[in-house]
Formats: C-alpha cells, structure tokens, sequence
C-alpha cells in the first residue's frame, strides 16, 4: 500500500502540486509550435500513423512503462532512446532506485541506450555515475538521476559526447519487478525512505 501510494504521487500528485509553479507540458508544446500526442497505447496503429505524420526526428523514453513494439521505433531510423536510472547491465527493471538502496549501492548512474524489443537490453551510449548520499530517498535519487540524464541526453544529440562506464560490475544483472511489501519493510529498516517529509513540503510550498 505504501508503494502504491508513492507511485500514485511520483505519477500524479507531484503533478498537481506543479500547478501553478512551472510551465506544463502542454503549455510548452504550444509555445515552441511542438505538435503535442496523447495516448495510453503506443503502440496503436492510429498513434503510429500519427507519429507518421508529424515526422519526429527522435523519440526519448523516460521511465516509461511500456514495451515499444519494433514498428514504433524503427520509425526514427536508429533514433530512438531510453533513459534508464542505473548502469546498465545492473538493476534492469522497473525501479532500479529502489533497489540500489535496498542493496546499500554506494553508487548508481544513468543510462542512455538505444531502443530494444526487450526491456533494458538495446546498445548502451552513454553512461554517467552518481554518488548516492546518505539522505537519499527513492523519490530524490530517481530526482538526481533524471536530472543527469537530460544533461547526458542533450550533450548527446548537441554534441555526441559518449562516455561509458568502465568500472567492473561487482553485483549480478537480473530484472528487478515491482517492490513487494516485504521489500519496502526491508527499506525502511535500513533507515531508508519512499519520499521524505520535507520533499513533500518542498513540492507544496516551493
């Protein structure tokens, strides 16, 4: 239940606390002429004609969760990509942050790779480590971690500046599920947390 209620605010309350604070996603659309697509099935035959027609020169998955079907992403001839929050191939999966502190990962890092029909498993480009801190929870290490990923993404398509990781991993690649309870019990006795109080606070009233 409590990761449950974590998703529905990292999902959609964060959002609604934005309101009012940050230009949204529809409103910068508008403002850069930047055709605008909603769906909940990408892989859609209407929402593949649709990206047909708007001729997109690269598509960009962030912890998005569903598998995109080979017909969507050969649409961008070899620019389709996904940020995934770990170094691959460690932590595959769907919230490889949680697992990184249930593990005690003194590190974790970003992953930029190309699209696969497989979850976690395209080419990697680019990777970039980040030092977890002993204040970290799962909601502020996944913050960090974007945060470097839209650094590396951009230097990416700006520059091609590539750079992976070189360091031997020293823990076995697997694909992690959804946390149980169990798993979050084991979290919050490291001294770990979902979301911190004041991470709450600062998104109500900053």
């Amino acid at each position: 239940m409590c990761y449950a209620l974590y998703l529905w605010f990292v999902t959609q309350g964060y959002l609604i606390c934005s309101l009012g604070k940050s230009q949204s996603i529809k409103q910068l659309a508008k403002k850069n002429t930047i055709p605008l697509l909603n769906t909940s099935n990408i892989n859609h035959p209407q929402f593949s004609q649709s990206l047909q027609h708007i001729n997109a020169d690269a598509m960009l998955c962030v912890h998005f969760n569903q598998r995109v079907h080979p017909r969507i992403y050969d649409l961008f001839d070899g620019q389709a990509y996904n940020l995934h929050p770990s170094l691959l191939p460690e932590l595959k999966g769907v919230d490889p942050a949680f697992y990184a502190l249930l593990e005690n990962y003194k590190d974790s890092g970003i992953t930029l790779h190309h699209l696969a029909e497989h979850f976690d498993q395209g080419e990697t480009i680019s990777q970039t480590t980040y030092s977890i801190k002993p204040q970290d929870s799962v909601f502020s290490l996944n913050r960090q971690l974007f945060t470097l990923g839209a650094k590396v993404f951009k230097d990416y398509i700006r520059f091609g500046h590539k750079h992976v990781c070189s360091k031997d991993s020293l823990h076995e690649a697997r694909y992690d599920s959804w946390p149980t309870p169990k798993d979050v019990s084991q979290l919050r006795k490291k001294k770990r947390s979902l979301i911190r109080l004041n991470e709450i606070y600062s998104l109500l009233w900053h």
